[in-house]
């Protein structure tokens, strides 16, 4: 196992934290995520806003209407048309349509799986629900909300990387 990865039992199907520790329901699974970084926790957990990025994240998922750079941030988590995921050291990115956007519930706890499953440290969006918001705490994934723009302006301008 890596420094970046641990295992342990968590919510939503699997999800731990790096380490080791998150139960729930869901069974093991390993579990990938970032350390706090130095941010203020809130009611959320791992949510944040705009102006308390820092650098040090490796893979960072944004939520946009479509699968390009150049596109809108969409703003509600769970029912994202695309997962945009850039690699901050490698400055790439692939865009994954949201399979589960037209679900009756749940939708942000599966994508908060899928986002894990992507090896994310950090998301970006413009907000997220509650279950979402416990499910990304459980899995140690940092959420920054209050985006707007194009998926380029953010990590340009938030993440000083030129993609």
């Amino acid at each position: 196992m890596s420094k970046e990865q641990g295992r342990g039992q968590g919510q939503g199907g699997g999800m731990g934290k790096k380490d080791g520790t998150g139960r729930g329901q869901g069974g093991q699974g390993k579990g990938q995520g970032s350390c706090g970084g130095g941010f203020k926790q809130n009611q959320g957990g791992n949510q944040k806003n705009m102006n308390q990025l820092t650098t040090s994240q490796k893979i960072v998922c944004v939520t946009s209407s479509g699968p390009g750079l150049d596109d809108q941030i969409d703003p509600m988590f769970g029912r994202c048309q695309y997962f945009v995921v850039v690699d901050l050291d490698a400055l790439t990115f692939k865009a994954h349509a949201n399979a589960g956007r037209g679900g009756s519930s749940g939708v942000g706890v599966g994508a908060v799986q899928f986002v894990a499953n992507e090896g994310v440290d950090t998301v970006v969006t413009g907000k997220v629900g509650p279950k979402a918001a416990n499910a990304f705490n459980v899995a140690g994934i940092q959420v920054i909300t209050g985006a707007g723009g194009t998926v380029r302006d953010v990590i340009l301008k938030q993440f000083n990387k030129k993609i």
